[in-house]
């Protein structure tokens, strides 16, 4: 008796962003000004300004979006979306 293999798990539907709710990628282009909190108790105050270098990453799994940011100190970091306070055009 042979048997059959299970049949493939369909992944979830992703659901578009609500209207009305907030998201980022309307005004982020290269270049575009970042400010935001920083809940870190090892930096010299809450609100940081950082320079975005690319598109919004979605992580498909959780559905939060990251900003990829170049820091004053010329690192490269992920900033979540929802620590974003304000972005103003480059």
């Amino acid at each position: 008796m042979t048997s059959t293999p299970p049949a493939p798990q369909q992944p979830e539907a992703r659901k578009p962003v609500p209207p009305g709710e907030r998201t980022v990628t309307e005004h982020l282009d290269n270049g575009a000004v970042v400010t935001y909190f920083d809940p870190s108790p090892f930096t010299e105050g809450p609100f940081h300004r950082a320079v975005a270098i690319g598109a919004e990453i979605v992580d498909p799994r959780t559905d939060l979006r990251w900003i990829p940011v170049l820091r004053d100190d010329l690192t490269i970091d992920l900033v979540v979306w929802t620590l974003v306070v304000d972005i103003s055009p480059g």
